[in-house]
């Protein structure tokens, strides 16, 4: 399932401030535990290449409300992205499948719109410009639909 999180630290990827909040893919999370009064895991952004090093992040949630999202059914197996060259731009939609979203970040400035990344594959992850929330790409990941 995916999920929405406010990441304070993380290993291999830089932050564009001091916390970021996106979404992640319950099934790439492992070793998950308590770290103070936050949640420390590990984070596979692409568990189809061998050569993907696990991220060490660690987040504002509780190990519950990790494991609640990662036990929740998925929606459907494809949804529907309306993907974008530039804010405001015309959407071309694209279909993927929704497990293969491994990361959702907010457009600089930006609360409607997301760069949602995904594999393609094995070794290829992409990344489109899609009008949405982050609220809406977990909601598109729990329901199939765009619209929440």
């Amino acid at each position: 399932m995916l999920f929405e999180v406010t990441v304070k630290s993380i290993t291999g990827r830089p932050l564009p401030s001091t916390t970021q909040s996106v979404v992640l893919n319950s099934e790439n999370c492992y070793d998950i535990e308590a770290y103070g009064s936050d949640t420390r895991l590990r984070y596979v952004v692409n568990p189809n290449d061998r050569r993907d090093k696990a991220l060490l992040i660690t987040i504002d949630e509780t190990i519950a409300s990790v494991l609640a999202a990662a036990n929740t059914a998925w929606g459907d197996i494809w949804v529907k992205l309306p993907v974008e060259t530039v804010v405001g731009g015309t959407t071309t939609d694209r279909y993927i499948p929704v497990k293969s979203i491994t990361w959702a970040e907010a457009v600089s400035n930006q609360t409607d719109h997301v760069y949602i990344d995904y594999n393609i594959g094995g070794f290829k992850t992409t990344r489109v410009m899609v009008p949405f929330s982050l609220t809406d790409v977990v909601y598109v990941g729990s329901t199939g639909t765009s619209s929440s």
